[in-house]
């Protein structure tokens, strides 16, 4: 696997998140949403994916009071399935267990490559928000309580 470069986002990244948001998401965020998050860095934190000088994906969460929220791990298609997303969790979730001491999720159903990495990182499955997402898949709420 090449080797891969996570970086912190900063505001002049809203474009290349915004791309990634259109090529992963159906329900992709705004770019005015993608901006107001780069903006409130006491609460929301975004790190970018780099392969050499391409940016194949990204990871964003929220953190209030000792609780996070793992928002969003986006890997670009063609690198799908390949391990990165994986990697992208790894590189960052020692940063999420800096400021929080559960971290929650949440995934479709219908994601089941999605919810066994989440299981793998020892997340457990909690609750189900049923026809939460546009395409009818219920939302499965998964919890990581430190250790």
């Amino acid at each position: 696997m090449p080797k891969m470069v996570i970086k912190k986002a900063g505001y002049c990244d809203a474009g290349v998140i915004d791309n990634i948001e259109r090529m992963c998401f159906e329900d992709c965020y705004s770019i005015k949403q993608i901006r107001s998050d780069l903006l409130n860095t006491s609460q929301y934190f975004i790190y970018l994916a780099y392969l050499d000088n391409l940016c194949i994906g990204y990871i964003s969460y929220s953190v209030v009071a000792s609780e996070a929220e793992l928002l969003r791990i986006a890997v670009v298609p063609e690198y799908r399935a390949k391990g990165f997303g994986t990697k992208i969790l790894q590189e960052t979730y020692r940063e999420i267990l800096n400021v929080a001491d559960k971290v929650f999720l949440e995934v479709s159903n219908r994601n089941v490559g999605a919810r066994t990495m989440y299981k793998s990182f020892g997340f457990e499955e909690i609750s189900v928000r049923n026809g939460y997402y546009k395409d009818g898949s219920d939302a499965i709420i998964m919890r990581k309580v430190k250790e």
